[in-house]
């Protein structure tokens, strides 16, 4: 069996997925007798159910993720809630979104929003069954124990993480995608995907503002980050003078944040910075419509 191959029929799709899954408990097994390898395997589990998206048919890989998972359980529940399950899901998700071929920063942003939120349920089921509440108990570790609004660096502990697994295992996973000729879009740009994506973090903000502040805050985090980085973007394509006044905006707004949001029930004065995501979208419509009015002329 060719192992870097489209499978085409029922049979070939399940062969593939039990041999990634065999492979994947084979090294769960090691990580019991040599528990640091479990942060290798990590980013092994995330590669390899990356392939198993790029290559079996989208109906098969909520097979791989399950049997992958149960037979985990077995081995080690702990390690399975916390860290395998999480990874199989963005993992698949990461394969999927390059046979999609999406843009470098939709697949980053799409893996740590599953990400988090396969972590979620995960972390409720652990703390049910172990007592065990990991996230604050990770942040008393850093010294944080004692500070204020638990609640908020609760989420912004989990997005760092998550953010920080996937720009490793997107780095990690071109550098083998290459070797496996498997392409990734990096020179694409979504203008559009970004410009809906900045519109409903946007939306998410606003109404979270009012209902629960960490996922105000865990949204403002994504579309400014998603804003700088389409910033930097405009600066590639020779846009410069605008991305220096668009950088230049940047500032102001900043700094405007830092005088006025002590104004405002910390720490959602922070929300203030909201304006720029806002801007850059703003700037993206423009453009779409400006690219329409050519097609048509």
């Amino acid at each position: 069996m060719e192992i870097l191959k489209r499978r085409e029929t029922p049979l070939q799709n399940l062969a593939y997925i039990g041999i990634m899954a065999a492979i994947n408990i084979v090294f769960v097994l090691f990580c019991e007798f040599v528990p640091f390898l479990l942060f290798l395997f990590i980013f092994i589990l995330s590669l390899a159910s990356s392939i198993v998206a790029i290559y079996c048919e989208a109906k098969y890989i909520p097979i791989y993720m399950i049997v992958t998972a149960l037979l985990c359980c077995f081995i080690n529940l702990g390690d399975t809630l916390f860290y395998i399950i999480p990874t199989l899901i963005s993992g698949s998700i990461f394969g999927f979104c390059v046979k999609k071929k999406l843009s470098p920063i939709s697949i980053i942003f799409i893996t740590i929003l599953v990400q988090i939120l396969a972590t979620y349920p995960c972390l409720g089921i652990y703390k049910a069954i172990y007592e065990i509440d990991l996230i604050p108990n990770m942040i008393a570790l850093i010294g944080l124990a004692d500070a204020p609004h638990q609640d908020y660096l609760t989420v912004l502990f989990m997005m760092i993480i998550a953010a920080s697994q996937t720009v490793i295992t997107y780095i990690t996973n071109s550098y083998q995608f290459e070797k496996l000729h498997i392409e990734i879009k990096k020179d694409k740009n979504d203008s559009k995907m970004i410009l809906i994506i900045l519109l409903l973090l946007s939306l998410f903000v606003l109404i979270f503002r009012f209902i629960y502040g960490p996922i105000a805050i865990l949204a403002l985090l994504f579309s400014v980050s998603i804003s700088l980085y389409q910033t930097v973007q405009i600066f590639i394509s020779k846009n410069k003078n605008i991305s220096i006044f668009l950088s230049i905006i940047f500032v102001l707004i900043f700094v405007l944040t830092l005088i006025f949001k002590s104004f405002i029930e910390p720490p959602l004065g922070w929300l203030i910075l909201e304006f720029y995501p806002l801007i850059i979208g703003g700037y993206l419509l423009i453009e779409e419509i400006k690219n329409e009015i050519r097609l048509y002329k």
